[in-house]
């Protein structure tokens, strides 16, 4: 090995511009040369083996593509290589790694690839021999020459070849001009609910097809939700289907804990490694930590099949057929979506065990027909049957048959349901066997692993329904899992309508509600009289009732009914006599519409490909693809590979129109189309010959699929707003601007410090003050409280009084963002005379002062403040706040504290467990990784986190207490210096017998305590002191008794004895008839008690009674005194109309004289007698 020149010494450099600048200032330098570079990949490989870092050697200006280097090195998923994992290979910082870096003792640690223009240059070479600030110049043949010597895996790649291939593959593509997407808002949806159009904006609809279809509602924490009547019926639908035909098979359903100890966990290491990230820990039980984290199941295999070993003794507890219908938890880091990706999130799942492959293998296929059944006749889904291949099936299964779906608006598959056959994989973890029943009678009965299935549907089927079935106006539910099948609206009802018409009209929808549903026909009735027909029509559309029936004046008149099909809107009549006939008739048509309709979709979409350049396109025409393949993991992983888009900048794309994922295989089909011929039929991406067709797209099943397929979750329980899709540019604004874009915070939803004054609370939300106002009857609501209560009737919602909005009314009350148009337009119609005004400053002043949480306080956010700051808090201070990423062409959000200059949603891979995840979740990741390696607190070890908590309990190191400190040994020390104290403690070795000890007194205080409890039951002191005191008084009464042996019968006597079994020994009779006379009294103080009860409780009633009549007295009373004041008011204004009329002949009698005179003297005075007997009466 040659060198040119001298070795030149600089300062350490970084990268190849730094090297350059260092060697222009250095001397002694060849003429010409040229630069090289060294990276380091490290392949995928599997969990279970050490991967062999692959080194690259090439010229400073060769392309070197990770695709093109894994393709050199036979390897796959190539990336570069950790500081950590290139200091143990190669002994070397990541700066120094050169040629001369691989030696003997480590090439079996590394491969190397080397650039082919190295060996073919003619130029010297700089290269650093053992650091990055030393350089000196090698021929190439030099360097290949040397690799050669040290034994390493030397492979030589022309990089430039992939270069000039993708080259072409760039320049043979067409130009195609993007053209902008159009507003996915919907014109005038305001009266529909849905305001986003489902082809141009899938993610925006989905979520508002949900909250306001009223499927769900979002919970306070993030990725759970709350799931509403409206879907719970359907999954109550869908229980009550499968859970007849398993049972039908000898299934049982149970119930095990959620609860898994870390130790159970573990035990089948393979099989829950997949879920490891995803597990959830409880590590507190109140303020104090658990000795051992307890894990909630994210799967039950390890919880069940401990008990399963148990149970199971010999063949004939075969089969064992368990089922739960219960919910698990998987903490998900990336997006979680409603019904699709949650954290928790209810199923079931079947776990049974067979003698024989063969009943195992047909209970699963029989299962996989059902979950077919499910979607297909219930959900009005088509699917198809299909086996996984080795790479995504079950982790530790012998194979998993499924069901897949897909999703037309967005092109994508979907794993429906799988059922997996697990082989005896488990038995032979967790030692389930019977004895061989087969084995002849002398011959010596092995034992036999069972066979295992495991089988699970979740609530993700729900989602899957909607998703296909859905459209602008809201849900589309299938007939046979509606909560109503049909809702029955009356209408031509207004204002002329009499109250009969309107009773009759009820009634008579009344009664085709009630024969429909005597025909199995779940029937609603929609009678609100606040909303108008029109209302009514799109809120059941919204929330996707299969069929709508109307009934009013004019088809009373006819005697038909109007019908309104949800999945056509095509209307049409049936008569009254026949719709108990016809309405089930035509629902069976909807499902069976519906059904047709979906499966012309997904049929129309399957695409056969056998040229890989087809492969692509089909993809991004919303196809999946069916191909021929060889079904090896390596070309999977290929096939993944190839179809996806990259985003380095040195690296070129297979297909730049390529989706960002990579499709992934979906299933093998069950029904295979003819066209492979054995031996000859290559696989459409590899040369190897293919087995079958296989189904390969895009896919939700995955995380991040899901995340491309829908925006992630705000983690609040308010409706998420719409986030900027791909193809919107931020170009226009500011990272500033993104940063502190306005929030609304909802005040009523905030978590309040300060006690609230009942009298700050508004009467109808029953939340503190959100921008009060007060009516002319001096009552405080929320402002849009009020408008709501407004809607309904114009009327003061406590006291009923008349309501109007006058001038003065405070302006947010007439705000559009507030508001409707409709709302606007009636409430500026009122605003003259009206009695709606501002409230006191001071009552503003004192909910502004309430002292509240920051609304992110749940994930992370510690401030608190005054209500009337959290709004400013929010937009502007909060870091916790979810904001539109600020990088250009990202869809989704992050929380402001973490929002920079570039995007952290790119897809990165934790060294430790190698989980792929966004960036943004790596840290909330690593710091329960698994497989992150953390020192122990005691001896400094690096231990893997997964195993820390075993490795602390067994610590040489670790400070312990002598084992017969419960003894009162007060000893401690070290672990590994515990053992010599132990040998020489007392406390240890007299610990068993003072232990036994302690038990036995413990006992023994246990049997003294219910010895005395006896004792005192049966010899009072009371009944001793009477013996004691008159003994010879009792033996003297029983000395004058007449001597008739019949005088104690002879069972009396025998209880007298010692020998009867239920009664304690009596030494004399004295005894006996104390104990009896103290019984006696006992029953007397019992009676006396129930008597004082009695009393007690007919005084209470007659308490009641009392006060009860004494209240109708004082009603009757006071409508006495109301009726004597109006016959008083009456015979009033009669006598005053008496005298008006007796006044003019009073004055006129006296001239004339006579008769007249004394006939108005008697009239008066009649008058007068008659009001003061009248008087007389009232008083009664």
């Amino acid at each position: 090995m040659t060198t040119s020149g001298n070795k030149i010494t600089h300062s350490a450099v970084a990268n190849s511009s730094e090297w350059c600048q260092e060697l222009e200032k250095a001397s002694g330098l060849p003429a010409s040369y040229v630069l090289s570079k060294t990276l380091v990949f490290k392949p995928k490989t599997a969990k279970s083996q050490t991967a062999t870092l692959i080194v690259v050697f090439a010229l400073e200006t060769t392309q070197t593509s990770s695709s093109v280097v894994a393709k050199a090195a036979n390897a796959k998923d190539a990336r570069l290589a950790t500081p950590d994992a290139i200091e143990t290979a190669l002994g070397v910082a990541p700066a120094d790694v050169s040629a001369l870096t691989v030696t003997k003792s480590n090439a079996t640690t590394v491969q190397v690839v080397l650039d082919q223009k190295i060996a073919e240059e003619k130029e010297p070479i700089a290269i650093h021999p053992s650091k990055s600030s030393e350089t000196i110049f090698m021929a190439g043949g030099d360097i290949k020459a040397y690799l050669e010597t040290t034994g390493v895996r030397l492979t030589i790649h022309d990089f430039s070849a992939g270069v000039v291939a993708e080259a072409s593959k760039s320049e043979a593509k067409k130009v195609v001009t993007k053209t902008p997407k159009k507003d996915s808002k919907i014109e005038g949806a305001a009266l529909i609910g849905i305001d986003i159009d489902k082809e141009l904006d899938f993610s925006g609809w989905y979520q508002q097809v949900l909250t306001k279809g009223d499927m769900l509602e979002y919970y306070d924490v993030s990725g759970c939700y709350i799931l509403k009547p409206w879907s719970y019926s359907i999954w109550e639908t869908i229980q009550r289907w499968f859970d007849a035909r398993i049972k039908a098979m000898g299934v049982e359903n149970c119930y095990f804990p959620m609860f898994v100890s870390s130790k159970v966990l573990e035990r089948e290491k393979d099989h829950i490694e997949g879920f490891a990230p995803e597990v959830a820990w409880v590590t507190k039980a109140g303020k104090t930590d658990l000795e051992e984290p307890i894990a909630i199941r994210p799967t039950s295999e390890t919880v069940m099949y401990p008990y399963y070993a148990k149970w199971i003794r010999s063949h004939r507890d075969l089969p064992l057929k368990l089922n739960q219908w219960n919910s698990v938890v998987r903490w998900e880091f990336k997006h979680p979506q409603p019904f699709l990706r949650t954290r928790e999130f209810l199923w079931q799942e079947g776990h049974t065990a067979h003698l024989t492959p063969d009943a195992a293998n047909e209970e699963v296929l029989q299962i996989l027909e059902y979950y077919a059944g499910v979607y297909e006749e219930l959900l009005a889904v088509p699917v198809i049957r299909g086996r996984k291949t080795d790479k995504e099936k079950f982790a530790g299964g012998l194979f998993t048959t499924t069901v897949e779906g897909y999703i037309p608006t967005t092109g994508r598959g979907i794993q429906g349901a799988t059922s997996h056959c697990l082989g005896q994989n488990f038995s032979k973890m967790f030692g389930i066997t019977v004895e061989d029943p087969t084995a002849k009678e002398g011959e010596k009965k092995e034992p036999v692993f069972v066979w295992q299935n495991s089988w699970g549907l979740s609530t993700r089927v729900i989602g899957v329904m909607t998703m296909i079935h859905g459209d602008n106006k809201g849900l589309v539910l299938p007939p046979r899992v509606a909560q109503y099948n049909v809702v029955i609206v009356p209408v031509g009802i207004n204002v002329k309508s009499t109250e009969e018409e309107r009773q009759q009209l009820y009634k008579a929808v009344e009664n085709i509600a009630a024969t429909l549903e005597k025909t199995g026909v779940r029937a609603k009735v929609d009678n609100r009289d606040v909303y108008s027909p029109g209302w009514k029509f799109n809120n059941w559309e919204l929330k996707g009732v299969p069929l709508r029936l109307e009934y009013g004046p004019g088809e009373s008149k006819g005697n038909f009914i109007t019908t309104a099909r949800r999945d056509t809107g095509v209307k049409g009549k049936i008569p009254i006599p026949e719709i108990a006939e016809k309405v089930p008739a035509l629902l069976e048509t909807i499902q069976k519409d519906l059904y047709t309709k979906a499966d012309k979709a997904f049929k129309s979409h399957v695409k056969k490909v056998t040229d890989w350049n087809d492969f692509v396109p089909a993809l991004n025409d919303k196809n999946i693809v069916l191909i021929p393949h060889c079904l090896t993991e390596e070309c999977e992983d290929e096939i993944k590979e190839r179809s996806a888009r990259k985003d380095d900048a040195e690296e070129s794309s297979e297909d730049a129109r390529a989706p960002s994922m990579g499709a992934k295989s979906l299933c093998i089909p069950f029904d295979q189309p003819e066209g492979i011929v054995e031996g000859k039929t290559k696989c459409t991406n590899c040369d190897r010959f293919a087995d079958s067709w296989c189904l390969f797209g895009l896919s939700v099943h995955r995380s991040m699929d899901v995340a491309n397929l829908l925006q992630h979750d705000n983690g609040s329980s308010t409706e998420p707003a719409p986030v900027r899709r791909p193809h919107e540019s931020r170009s226009d604004e500011s990272l500033w601007e993104i940063q502190h874009r306005k929030i609304v915070v909802d005040l009523r939803a905030l978590t309040y410090i300060s006690a609230v004054d009942d009298n700050l609370n508004c009467p109808i939300c029953q939340c503190p003050f959100v921008r009060p106002v007060m009516t002319k009857c001096d009552h405080i609501f929320c402002g849009d409280c009020l408008n709501t209560a407004l809607k309904t009737s114009l009327t003061c919602p406590i006291d009923r009084g008349a309501l109007s909005l006058e001038a003065d009314t405070p302006e947010f009350l007439l705000d559009p963002d507030i508001r409707g148009e409709q709302d606007i337009g009636l409430l500026r119609g009122l605003r003259r005379g009206g009695s709606v005004m501002e409230v006191p400053n001071a009552i503003l002043n004192m909910v502004d002062e309430l002292r509240v949480k920051c609304p992110n306080s749940a994930v992370g956010c510690k401030v608190e403040t005054s209500r009337c700051n959290v709004q400013r808090h929010v937009n502007k201070d909060c870091g916790y706040v979810e904001v539109p990423c600020s990088f250009e062409g990202c869809s989704l959000k992050i929380r402001r504290k973490d929002l920079g200059p570039r995007c952290l949603h790119e897809v990165v891979t934790c060294d430790a467990c190698e989980t792929d995840m966004m960036e943004v979740d790596l840290k909330a990741h690593r710091a329960i990784c698994p497989k992150l390696s953390l020192a122990c607190p005691h001896c400094a070890a690096e231990i893997l986190r997964c195993h820390l908590y075993n490795h602390v309990s067994e610590c040489p190191e670790a400070s312990i207490s002598c084992a017969g400190a419960s003894l009162g040994c007060s000893y401690g020390s070290k672990r590994k210096q515990m053992q010599a104290h132990s040998s020489t403690c007392p406390y240890v070795i007299f610990g068993p017998f003072l232990k036994s000890q302690n038990d036995r007194m413990r006992a023994l205080e246990d049997e003294n305590k219910l010895l005395k409890r006896k004792i005192d039951l049966l010899y009072p002191t009371g009944i001793i002191a009477v013996q004691e005191n008159n003994d010879q008084d009792v033996q003297s009464s029983f000395s004058n008794l007449p001597a008739n042996p019949n005088i104690l019968e002879p069972p009396l006597f025998d209880l007298l004895g010692s020998t009867h079994p239920d009664l304690p020994p009596f030494s004399s009779p004295t005894h006996h008839l104390l104990s009896l006379h103290e019984s006696l009294r006992t029953e007397v103080d019992h009676l006396a008690a129930n008597l004082s009860d009695l009393e007690a409780k007919q005084s209470m009633m007659l308490m009641n009674e009392s006060l009860r009549t004494n209240e109708e007295l004082a009603g009757i009373r006071a409508a006495i005194g109301a009726i004597r004041m109006q016959v008083q008011w009456l015979m009033s204004q009669r006598l005053q109309s008496s005298h008006q009329a007796a006044r003019p002949n009073g004055v006129a009698g006296p001239s004339r004289g006579g008769p007249t005179g004394g006939s108005s003297s008697a009239s008066a005075s009649g008058a007068r007698r008659l009001s003061d007997t009248t008087r007389q009466d009232v008083k009664l």
